[in-house]
């Protein structure tokens, strides 16, 4: 603009065909363009405004009321750049601010106040249609249909702070969830999400000749700057037209009065922070919809048949059923609840590998964060009993017996008359007394003698009943590696099958029988995640059993499954220089970006960026998500989380010290202008808030060093040599009682050695010979190979004290003390 010798404000009429309006005399010194920001580097916004007057010439009385009762965008105002009368160019665009009348009660001869914004500030008081804010858009979709606000449809030019390490990432397929911008069933406002959205992505946006301009603080400082120009299509969506490459105007000019300079610190500290407002909940809201599960089935499961189903049958049953043959999965009524049935068909404990239902999309769970992740499991289903016969009734075998003796071959013997018991069923003693297990599997000899799983001890009468259900219900929580990865590349994680690594019984059913249903519950409060990785839930039909068909339908109803994930949802990103300042600035922003799928104001891609993803397999990855957590800087080498990157960016802007240049220029300048001026040498200086006196050809400017630094990634500081700190790390946990006992498990991570050949050792109470005194002594020990894991004692646990510790080479873990209460 320095070369501008005549300006001409325009006045147009919008509703009216765009009708010029009016040719008008102004004041001298009256037109200012005005550009507001912040007086330092970190703004993130600057709006503008036109402020003119008219002259009334006649008697007239409100000559010009007319131009303050319109709408906000009524009143189109350009300034115009003459000085080629033939070619003449639109400096700046805005509309007429409504609502500000003010005149004297003269005849004639006196101005009348005009303001012309771009509509930006407005913004404060402007909201999209509700329905806008209920699913995801794009970033660019979102800033655009915010802007479009303003009544200003200008292209759009975009250079983002932030690129990912995968791919070029386009932000029309970064999206964002715009349910996050309700809270308490009210919508933010445009200029709100306008602003969230900038600061969440290092972002500055301005005006700048009928163009909006959003770029990067981290590139604001350079003098050649590549963009992505959009513009809207018929439907108002906008699509990307070309690459843009804009070189700027450097400008060298003179001060009409003696300026002011004053430095802006060297930033020691920067703190981003992120309150991801994350649900607990891992799993879908609505669990049991259709859309949510994937078969898994190489045998029918159907819905059991002949009217067997209870009158009236409950509410929830049949949401979701798995149909024959084809085992199409197919909804009803209602979805709140899962059914599996058989018909026909004998499900074995080996058949489930390959029968069983799981989610679609599994949840991902980050273990590599300094904080403990601990998961609380609650999975719930019932089934129908049939009436049964009091005198034949399966579910209450049961007896008392006056002796166990030894069968011979050193197992226990139990004689009693019509037990009803076949081999493979258990029993559970009502008082075992401490001497024998309370859960026992019967080998049956006759129908009045059956012989116990465990060895014969000594002589022992007590009673017992049976645990009908033991073996029939099952569920496993399962890790993958890969997202993409098929279900044989999936470990069981968590499971009550008779594999598991923890004792029998450790996360079995706790089942109860009312009339009609059977209600099975299982419940895990604390689960330690140590591994990364993609967790899913695998539910599966009940296992036969040989009262199956006489006793209780086969079809299981599972109608609740929660998954919670109990860890902060604040995430913090602190670089500190460790210099002698105590200079420290901190932001706290609405979006980033987690591989993990629990927030709403998390990013997220779009289908377009999944799908080619999935068919180029970037770096042999052919699943998108994985790159939600890496990010870089735009031109620099590095893969970090999106926080980091951005919490870099805003450190580097004042990483070392800034002048700031506060006065009065001898012409004009724009945002994307720089100034070079001469104080400690020559140094470039970018414009931050602007006041042009457009008939004096004067600027009131404040000017900030036009200097940024890309400091290096804390990622990419790499210690050749690195000096190692080994550690050893344990959490220990008791679950029970089973029967009279219970069971411990220590979960630990060994960081640092390297040669994992660890001893785990429990302490207690315990008698150094049968019948000497308590003594505080080494109970068990084993030795641990790996660098972290889960470790079980196979072992019965009585009340009392216990403590835990893992060493290794002279080194030994935090103590972890537990209690049996009586």
């Amino acid at each position: 603009m320095q070369n501008i010798e005549k300006f001409n404000i325009r006045i147009v009429d919008t509703l009216e065909n765009n009708r010029t309006l009016i040719f008008e005399d102004t004041q001298i010194e009256s037109p200012h363009l005005i550009y507001n920001g912040q007086d330092d580097k970190f703004g993130n916004l600057l709006t503008s405004e036109l402020r003119f007057n008219l002259l009334v010439k006649t008697n007239v009385e409100g000559t010009f009321f007319h131009l303050f009762t319109g709408t906000e965008t009524r009143f189109k105002v350009l300034l115009e750049d003459i000085t080629d009368s033939q070619n003449p160019v639109v400096k700046w665009s805005g509309f007429l601010f409504p609502e500000q009348f003010n005149e004297p009660y003269t005849y004639s001869n006196f101005f009348v106040e005009f303001i012309a914004t771009d509509g930006l500030g407005l913004l404060k008081n402007k909201y999209l249609n509700p329905d806008f804010y209920q699913d995801k858009k794009s970033v660019l979709d979102v800033v655009s249909r915010c802007l479009l606000q303003t009544g200003l449809k200008f292209p759009v030019l975009f250079a983002p702070a932030i690129q990912n390490v995968g791919f070029e990432i386009s932000y029309l397929d970064l999206l964002v969830d715009t349910s996050s911008y309700v809270s308490g069933g009210k919508e933010k406002s445009c200029y709100d999400v306008l602003v969230l959205l900038l600061e969440s992505n290092g972002l500055r946006l301005f005006q700048y000749k009928k163009q909006w301009v959003i770029v990067g603080l981290n590139l604001i400082n350079k003098v050649t700057i590549p963009f992505k120009e959009y513009n809207y299509n018929s439907s108002l969506e906008l699509e990307f037209i070309q690459d843009v490459l804009i070189d700027r105007n450097i400008i060298s000019t003179y001060f009409f009065e003696t300026p002011s300079i004053e430095t802006l610190p060297v930033l020691n500290e920067m703190e981003t922070t992120w309150d991801s407002a994350s649900g607990d909940n891992l799993l879908p809201l609505d669990s049991f919809l259709s859309t949510n599960f994937k078969e898994v089935f190489t045998k029918p499961i159907i819905r059991s048949g002949g009217g067997f189903l209870p009158n009236p049958a409950p509410e929830n049953f049949g949401g979701y059923i798995a149909t024959p043959a084809n085992v199409k999965v197919s909804e009803i009524e209602v979805v709140n609840t899962l059914t599996l049935d058989y018909f026909n068909q004998v499900i074995t404990v080996g058949d489930l590998d390959t029968n069983y239902v799981t989610l679609k999309t599994p949840f991902f769970i980050d273990a590599n964060a300094d904080v403990e992740r601990y998961g609380t499991f609650n999975l719930e289903l019932e089934c129908l009993s049939r009436v049964i016969d009091e005198t034949n009734n399966y579910y209450k075998i049961e007896g008392s017996f006056t002796d166990i003796i030894n069968n011979g071959s050193g197992k226990g013997r139990i004689v009693f008359n019509n037990h009803g018991l076949e081999t493979g069923d258990e029993i559970i003693f009502e008082d075992a007394g401490g001497v024998y297990n309370s859960l026992q599997k019967v080998v049956k000899v006759n129908n009045n003698t059956f012989d116990i799983s465990q060895n014969y001890i000594s002589n022992y009468s007590g009673g017992f009943k049976i645990n009908p259900f033991k073996g029939v219900f099952y569920f496993a929580i399962t890790r993958k590696e890969d997202l993409n990865g098929n279900d044989s590349s999936e470990e069981i994680f968590i499971s009550n099958f008779p594999t598991d690594s923890r004792p029998n019984g450790y996360f079995d059913f706790d089942i109860t029988l009312d009339k009609w249903n059977i209600k099975a519950v299982v419940k895990i409060d604390k689960i330690l995640f140590l591994e990364s990785g993609y967790y899913n839930i695998r539910l599966y039909p009940s296992v036969y059993h040989r009262f199956i068909n006489s006793n209780f339908y086969k079809g299981v109803v599972f109608k609740k499954l929660t998954f919670l994930l109990k860890e902060e949802t604040e995430v913090s990103v602190v670089r500190n220089r460790n210099l002698n300042y105590s200079t420290f600035n901190s932001l706290d922003v609405f979006h980033s970006s987690s591989q993990k799928n629990l927030s709403k104001k998390s990013f997220s891609f779009s289908d377009n960026v999944n799908n080619i993803v999935q068919n180029a397999s970037f770096n042999g990855v052919n699943y998108a998500s994985y790159y939600l957590d890496k990010w870089k800087r735009v031109g620099v080498d590095e893969s970090v989380s999106f926080l980091k990157s951005l919490n870099d960016i805003y450190l580097g802007i004042n990483y070392s010290y800034n002048l700031k240049i506060t006065g009065t220029l001898i012409g004009f300048l724009l945002p994307l202008d720089l100034l070079d001026f001469r104080y400690k040498g020559v140094r470039r200086y970018t414009p931050v808030i602007i006041d042009m006196n457009l008939t004096e050809g004067l600027t009131d400017v404040t000017l900030v060093e036009s200097k940024y630094t890309d400091i290096e990634s804390e990622v990419t500081l790499v210690d050749v040599n690195p000096v190692k700190k080994p550690r050893i790390e344990i959490s220990s946990k008791i679950y029970g009682p089973f029967g009279d006992s219970w069971n411990l498990t220590t979960f630990y991570k060994i960081i640092d050695f390297t040669n994992i050949n660890a001893t785990i050792e429990v302490f207690g109470y315990g008698r150094n010979f049968p019948l000497g005194p308590l003594v505080w002594k080494l109970l068990y020990s084993a030795t641990l190979t790996r660098d972290q894991g889960v470790y079980n004692f196979a072992r019965d646990f009585n009340p009392g004290n216990y403590t835990v510790q893992v060493k290794q080479g002279g080194l030994v873990s935090n103590l972890e003390e537990v209690e049996i209460l009586y």
